[in-house]
């Protein structure tokens, strides 16, 4: 998406930096129910994304769609196709890499360490493509980032976003799921149907069980179906919609906490204030006078 988001430069909604010959960092603010397209990356070339804010729905050209969130960093090599990218809930901040495969040489040699290879890469990213999510990597980075300065925040990320690949390139070969597996139009719509009908009742009690039977489809299924489409269990794909959107209505809306909480489908503040803090690494009311301050500190 570099390619997309460099045309927009005028518009001052983008940061670009090249900080060494074959390397780009470009931090962007994707404004509410906006979309873009992007062709795959250049060969020999990868592309990074790190979420730092917001929700940003992805759908590639294989046919399978991912959602970024706060913390999450995406992977895309030569192989991955083009993609189209939309802000559905509200603004977006993130923060993209492009970096030539000579360069990553570069940079890992310069610590001693043993290359990234873009083949390497290929074989641990099915489609050509990979979303990163692991909350103990992505927590601290987005806390250090509320503390640097904005000169300083895209070389960090860069920093974090090599260290996640060398241990993805790392670990021992895993035997994948079965992610691979066929479904048929009927049961792509229905989990496509069940994705939108969730989104409109965030407010409701919604169980897997009670989405099958209206949809007319098996819970196995549908969990499968839904998790190769969207990239994530269909529980875990709900929570964070709901997390996401409070936090759009806390950033947005004179609500109290507590309204924001049943608005997103929680009955209480207690249960609502822990999820959140897993997620946003502080409590709604402290993540809304964050907010708040630095509103009053640009002014």
């Amino acid at each position: 998406m570099i390619g997309t988001v460099l045309k927009q430069r005028d518009q001052g909604q983008v940061r670009v930096a090249e900080p060494a010959p074959g390397l780009m960092l470009c931090a962007a603010d994707f404004p509410a129910g906006g979309s873009c397209a992007a062709p795959p990356p250049d060969p020999g070339r990868l592309e990074l994304l790190f979420c730092r804010s917001g929700r940003l729905q992805l759908a590639f050209g294989d046919g399978r769609t991912a959602a970024l969130g706060p913390g999450d960093l995406l992977v895309r090599t030569p192989w991955s196709g083009a993609v189209t990218g939309s802000a559905p809930l509200g603004g977006v901040c993130f923060t993209e890499m492009a970096a030539a495969e000579e360069t990553l040489a570069r940079l890992y040699g310069g610590l001693s360490l043993p290359p990234v290879p873009l083949e390497h890469l290929r074989s641990r990213t099915p489609g050509g493509w990979l979303v990163l999510r692991d909350t103990a990597w992505s927590g601290p980075v987005l806390e250090a980032l509320e503390r640097l300065p904005e000169e300083e925040q895209g070389g960090y990320v860069l920093l974090r976003a090599l260290e996640r690949l060398y241990l993805l390139c790392r670990r021992p070969e895993e035997t994948r799921p079965s992610g691979d597996a066929y479904f048929d139009r009927y049961q792509r719509n229905a989990a496509e149907r069940v994705r939108a009908y969730m989104v409109e009742h965030l407010d409701s009690r919604i169980t897997v069980e009670d989405l099958a039977r209206q949809f007319q489809i098996s819970a196995t299924t549908l969990k499968a179906c839904f998790r190769q489409l969207y990239g994530e269990p269909l529980h875990a794909y709900l929570q964070r919609y709901r997390l996401e959107t409070a936090a759009e209505l806390l950033r947005t809306m004179d609500m109290s906490v507590l309204e924001v909480a049943a608005a997103v489908g929680y009955s209480g503040t207690s249960r609502f204030g822990a999820a959140f803090k897993e997620l946003y690494r502080q409590t709604p009311g402290a993540y809304r006078r964050r907010l708040r301050e630095k509103n009053v500190q640009n002014r």
